[in-house]
């Protein structure tokens, strides 16, 4: 749905920045299979050629602060918008 690609390019964009709540060293492939629920293997298929996503490790911002807080928010809401698409 479009919802479920708006909420998953901004946990990309996000990831790529350094500001999500991720442990460090996870990859881009499992934290999105984990958010959207599904299978690595969709996240493989689903973004192929986006710049490697199962190889890319997040390296958290040293101060994550304010901007983090706003990061979060605005993907709380685009992932309620994604989860009320499915209902």
């Amino acid at each position: 749905s479009k919802e479920e690609e708006a909420y998953a390019n901004a946990v990309i964009r996000e990831f790529d920045s350094g500001y999500l709540d991720a442990p460090a060293g996870i990859t881009l492939r499992t934290y999105l299979s984990e958010k959207l629920d599904c299978s690595p293997m969709r996240i493989t298929k689903k973004f192929t050629g986006n710049g490697s996503i199962g190889k890319r490790v997040f390296q958290p911002v040293n101060d994550r602060g304010v901007a983090s807080r706003g990061v979060q928010a605005t993907l709380g809401r685009l992932y309620q918008q994604w989860k009320e698409r499915l209902l």
